[in-house]
């Protein structure tokens, strides 16, 4: 009996330390991101950023 405490003991183990490992490398990828992912429009040259906007699809 005490052979499968001792088994049951360290699957719950592991399971935990997967867990907390899970936890950590998601916490670390989500904080690492950028905060502001919009575009800055103040420093942006509309023509340059824009263009894309303004070009046609008609190439006449």
């Amino acid at each position: 009996m005490e052979n499968r405490d001792d088994k049951l003991i360290a699957v719950i183990g592991l399971l935990s330390a997967s867990l907390i490992t899970v936890v950590f490398i998601f916490a670390m990828i989500w904080f690492s991101e950028p905060a502001d992912l919009t575009p800055d429009t103040q420093s942006c040259d509309t023509r340059v950023c824009c263009a894309h906007l303004f070009a046609s699809s008609d190439p006449r």
